[in-house]
């Protein structure tokens, strides 16, 4: 059984990922700490697993904001109408650029069966109208706390670009995830976003 809302693609699924995270921001008036590459690749590995498991009834916005699932970090989604379209972010930071990609099941839904169908499925990354050439891919893992989605059990992997400060130049940006996918159907999603330089907006 798949749990879709279109009955077609998962990524309405995914989108209901990224959302569910708690949106917590830091206390006012503190001053931020730039996001590091450590930060980056943890959100990268961790989004739907350690992440996950942080969230879990955690409310405390200095937890849940330093974590892999946090909302507010190093990653950045390309969701149409989401926090993530037309958001600010520091050429100083960072990011990653990533889509979760899950399928699952009730309680026989093994990783073999979402290693079947999330085979095929292939993302190109493009900036700006360029693709991105270096990307990187987890290994399909575990989806923890996915009966919020319908799923008893769930399985899937991250998809993404690591991006180091300066790689971004500062002003207006268009990200695009070009989805191929045999099973579920193909999709194009994307968002705009801005990059604040050091000192201002979301720099400060």
């Amino acid at each position: 059984m798949r749990c879709d809302p279109r009955g077609r693609a998962l990524w309405g699924i995914v989108i209901g990922v990224a959302l569910a995270v708690p949106v917590l921001s830091a206390p006012a008036g503190a001053a931020p700490d730039r996001i590091t590459r450590g930060e980056a690749v943890a959100h990268l590995n961790a989004f739907t697993t350690g992440g996950r498991a942080i969230l879990a009834g955690n409310t405390t916005p200095a937890v849940v904001n330093a974590g892999p699932a946090s909302l507010f970090g190093a990653g950045i989604r390309p969701f149409p109408s989401s926090p993530w379209d037309g958001s600010s972010v520091c050429a100083d930071d960072w990011h990653v650029f990533v889509l979760a990609v899950f399928d699952g099941g009730g309680k026989s839904f093994k990783r073999s069966d979402a290693v079947t169908s999330l085979a095929g499925v292939e993302i190109d990354w493009i900036l700006d109208g360029n693709s991105i050439p270096d990307t990187d891919r987890t290994p399909i893992k575990r989806f923890n706390d996915s009966s919020e989605f319908g799923f008893e059990r769930a399985f899937g992997f991250q998809d993404g670009a690591l991006i180091a400060p300066g790689d971004l130049s500062v002003g207006g940006h268009t990200l695009v995830a070009d989805i191929t996918d045999p099973v579920f159907g193909d999709a194009t999603i994307g968002i705009t976003f801005n990059v604040d330089g050091a000192g201002s907006g979301a720099c400060t």
